[in-house]
């Protein structure tokens, strides 16, 4: 110790013994300086010496790997990914939020009673990556311009989407992990809070996150919608519905990917003349492609855009007029996807044809007919899998005509523009499996007649 003490001294000259000194002046402090460390001896034991210049290694290492301008993702450098962790981070307490069916106005009330300054938002999202709200005020879109005029933080983290099989499984995952060191981060430096679905964090998913910030010695508190906290205390268990979501989310990827997912029928509410004649005069809703692709805050939320774009163009092709969405400003490669899309959507379409015709006819229960009028337009797609589908022919054309019959009458005589001037008999659409089967012959043998009678209808209509 005295060996490199002398060196530096050596090396510090003038300066290191504090100013301008002779020669003479500069070797007798430099002498008494090492005779008192002589004198000194040794300085406590080296064990606790090692122990502490490691914990200010430590201490430095931490505060390199929290160096972060707030902006991407904090757990993308390396560096950080290998020294940080939720049970090492410096204890916080964070906020948990649900908006529920609340205004836009109480929302922000309630937020403002804790002073909440950052908000991660994180409700999980469907297979295609797209989070669907009740209400467009806490779309993700609406929701980001709103924190942006209050100079409130904002960002999209999804915890337990469809794709990782729900919280439970996500949590276990290092993304679900990442997220939560990005929370506590967040919380250590401005008053944060995590977005649910429901205004009761008992009900939604979030008390997932809630319970593993915890386990890892933070604190949480639920914002209820009275503006009040009630802090989080452990859970004995989860409830039925979250632990078996993993299950139900496997099996539903399954079905789709075998093309044995089926669409949920529609009340006989949504398919009443009135609910039809009500979506056949509304308006397509105009989507300008170029604010959406500006609305993405990063990669993924760009790559989620574009498949929602390409998937917008696509049906607005496919259904013309009756389209509830048209795409604005498409650029090219939109139009390409888009492209790819109906390629790809057609292919499985003939691959389940040729498995069905395989397999033989299904049972008719198992192909009921489908109704399918809502805002993406008023199409009936009508399955021939089956005598069920036939015998119901006609009574589905009945219907049809009763809705134009409505039509008539409400806008005197004349169809609204939203209906492209074509009568809504002609809108029953068959699908490739009925063009088919009605090209090869009816199911049973014979019986052609509710074909022949939807084509006169058809034409007449036409």
């Amino acid at each position: 110790g005295i060996g490199l003490m002398q060196e530096a001294l050596l090396a510090g000259g003038f300066d290191a013994l504090g100013g301008d000194m002779s020669d003479a002046d500069a070797a007798a402090a430099m002498a008494l300086q090492l005779q008192e460390l002589e004198h000194a001896g040794p300085q406590g034991d080296p064990s606790l010496m090692a122990a502490q210049f490691q914990e200010y290694e430590t201490s430095f290492t931490k505060e390199d790997a929290e160096r972060w301008n707030g902006h991407g993702d904090l757990m993308h450098s390396p560096f950080s990914r290998e020294h940080l962790s939720l049970e090492t981070m410096e204890k916080t307490t964070l906020y948990s939020v649900g908006h529920g069916d609340m205004l836009e106005k109480d929302f922000w009330e309630m937020l403002q009673c804790s002073s909440i300054r950052v908000i991660y938002d994180i409700r999980p999202t469907d297979h295609r990556g797209e989070l669907h709200s009740r209400h467009t005020r806490f779309s993700v879109a609406a929701l980001r311009a709103q924190c942006r005029t209050r100079g409130v933080f904002y960002k999209s983290m999804p915890v337990g989407r469809e794709s990782a099989y729900g919280t439970l499984a996500h949590m276990k995952s290092d993304e679900g992990q990442h997220t939560l060191v990005e929370l506590a981060w967040q919380a250590n430096r401005k008053r944060t809070a995590f977005l649910g679905r429901e205004s009761e964090w008992s009900d939604d998913a979030r008390q997932v996150v809630a319970e593993e910030l915890l386990k890892a010695g933070h604190s949480v508190q639920h914002i209820g919608s009275h503006g009040g906290t009630e802090p989080h205390e452990a859970l004995a268990e989860y409830p039925d519905w979250l632990v078996r979501e993993e299950d139900r989310l496997k099996l539903v990827e399954q079905k789709r990917q075998a093309g044995e997912l089926v669409r949920p029928q529609k009340s006989k509410v949504d398919r009443s003349a009135e609910a039809v004649a009500a979506s056949l005069a509304r308006q397509a809703e105009q989507v300008d492609a170029m604010d959406v692709l500006r609305g993405a805050a990063n990669q993924r939320e760009l790559v989620v855009a574009q498949r929602k774009l390409a998937r917008y163009h696509r049906i607005a092709v496919e259904k013309g007029a009756l389209a509830g969405k048209v795409v604005t400003s498409v650029p090219g490669w939109i139009e390409e996807a888009a492209r790819e899309q109906a390629e790809w959507v057609a292919a499985k379409k003939k691959e389940k044809l040729e498995k069905e015709h395989a397999g033989g006819a299904a049972p008719s229960g198992k192909a009921p007919v489908s109704s399918e009028l809502g805002a993406e337009g008023a199409d009936v797609a009508v399955s021939s899998s089956g005598s069920t589908a036939w015998a119901n022919l006609n009574d589905r054309l009945d219907e049809e005509e009763a809705v134009q019959a409505l039509l008539l009458e409400t806008v005197g005589g004349e169809l609204p523009a939203a209906g492209g001037g074509v009568a809504v008999g002609a809108r029953v659409e068959l699908n490739e499996q009925q063009d088919e089967a009605t090209a090869g012959g009816p199911p049973n043998g014979g019986g052609s007649s509710a074909a022949r009678s939807w084509r006169g209808r058809r034409r007449a209509a036409a």
